[in-house]
């Protein structure tokens, strides 16, 4: 009974430690730059928009896209899933594959997201926030 009673005495001073180590941090004055995490927003009021509309990036991504020649000769098909962060800035970076299909689809998919012009960033109550998108990309040799 003695080892509980301390053990949770040990356990309190630990978390209130931790606690007043938190309230000490000024985040006012944190550097940003040097940070390697982004703080994502999961709860937007308005989303990041492509050239003003939703539908705009699809339309730039149906433009760009071309199937890697490669790729089609060998019919290398299937589906890429990438996901990317628009900062407050609306440059789109930290471009993940989530789901690979082939290194040259990825690669194409990658190669067009990386090159999307400037996003509108997504705000949070009128605040400016980062935020993550998904996009899919099917590649398929015959027309479904």
């Amino acid at each position: 009974m003695k080892f509980i009673i301390i053990l949770l005495a040990i356990i309190i001073t630990r978390i209130s430690l931790c606690a007043q180590t938190l309230q000490q941090i000024d985040f006012d004055s944190f550097d940003q730059d040097s940070c390697h995490a982004i703080p994502i927003d999961f709860t937007l009021v308005e989303p990041p928009t492509f050239r003003g509309d939703s539908e705009g990036f699809d339309k730039y991504v149906a433009r760009k896209l071309k199937y890697p020649k490669e790729a089609r000769k060998c019919h290398i098909e299937g589906t890429v899933v990438v996901e990317y962060i628009i900062d407050t800035l609306g440059n789109v970076k930290n471009i993940k594959v989530v789901k690979s299909a082939h290194p040259l689809l990825d690669q194409e998919v990658v190669n067009i997201v990386s090159a999307s012009p400037k996003w509108n960033p997504a705000k949070n109550n009128s605040i400016l926030v980062n935020a993550k998108k998904i996009i899919r990309i099917k590649f398929s040799n015959y027309p479904y």
